[in-house]
């Protein structure tokens, strides 16, 4: 799969609704918009989405630095 910089944008966005405790959605704006499980479901009903990012976390470059990204890597706000 050859990647461009939106594959990459979109699937860090499907992994940002897919998890709970991420900090765009519990400490920006959005918390008061979308709670978790409303999340969950707009990606229940787009599988699409969720295999997109699938593809895009499988590249090994992309598994490699998830596996080695600082543990702060996700307090970006």
């Amino acid at each position: 799969m050859q990647l461009t910089w939106a594959d990459v944008a979109v699937a860090e966005r499907v992994w940002s609704l897919s998890d709970p405790d991420d900090p765009l959605f519990t400490k920006t704006i959005w918390k008061e918009f979308m709670d978790p499980e409303e999340r969950v479901r707009l990606l229940e009903d787009r599988p699409f989405l969720r295999d997109h990012a699938d593809r895009v976390r499988a590249v090994p470059a992309i598994q490699k630095w998830l596996q080695e990204r600082p543990s702060n890597a996700k307090e970006r706000f």
